[in-house]
C-alpha cells in the first residue's frame, strides 16, 4: 500500500520533485500488480492530513507560492483533514476486495466514492482494467 496525493491528478505548483515522487509510487503500484500476481498492491491518495509536508509549506512563506494559502486555509479548519479513521477504513476496503478489482488502482479515500457505493465501484472496477489507474480512465 503505497500513500499518494498532493498535485498527481492535476498541477502542484512549486512542489515537483513531490509530485512526480508520487507520480512514480501509483506507477509501481501498477507495476507491481502487473508483475506479481501474488501481490496485492493498491495506492491511496488521503486528502488533506496533517504532515511534514505542510509544515515545511508554513516555513517556506511566499517561496510555496499558493500553496500557502491553501495550507493556511487547511490548518485553520477545525476538522483537521481527512480522518485518519477514513484511511484505515478505505485500505481495509481495498484489501478487503478481491485483488482483481483493486489491485494496482489508485484510490482517493475522500473522492472515489467506496464507502458510499462501495459495492457498486467494485462491480465497476471488475469491469475496466483502466479505471482509477494512474491515466484514471473513466472516472
Amino acid at each position: 500500500m503505497f500513500l499518494v496525493g498532493g498535485g498527481v491528478n492535476g498541477p502542484f505548483q512549486n512542489y515537483s520533485a513531490y509530485c512526480v515522487g508520487k507520480l512514480a509510487l501509483i506507477k509501481m503500484c501498477e507495476l507491481l500488480d502487473d508483475e506479481y500476481p501474488e501481490v496485492h498492491a493498491i495506492a491511496i491518495g488521503t486528502g488533506w492530513v496533517n504532515t511534514k509536508i505542510h509544515r515545511e509549506t508554513l516555513q517556506a512563506g511566499a517561496r510555496a507560492g499558493d500553496n500557502l494559502r491553501r495550507t493556511l486555509e487547511f490548518v485553520d479548519k477545525a476538522s483537521g483533514g481527512t480522518p485518519v479513521r477514513d484511511i484505515y477504513d478505505c485500505i481495509d476496503w481495498c484489501f478487503d476486495a478481491e485483488r482483481a478489482a483493486t489491485g494496482g488502482r489508485n484510490f482517493s479515500v475522500v473522492h472515489d466514492g467506496w464507502r458510499e457505493g462501495g459495492d457498486e465501484l467494485l462491480r465497476r472496477l471488475g469491469r475496466s482494467s483502466g479505471t482509477f489507474k494512474l491515466r484514471r480512465e473513466g472516472n
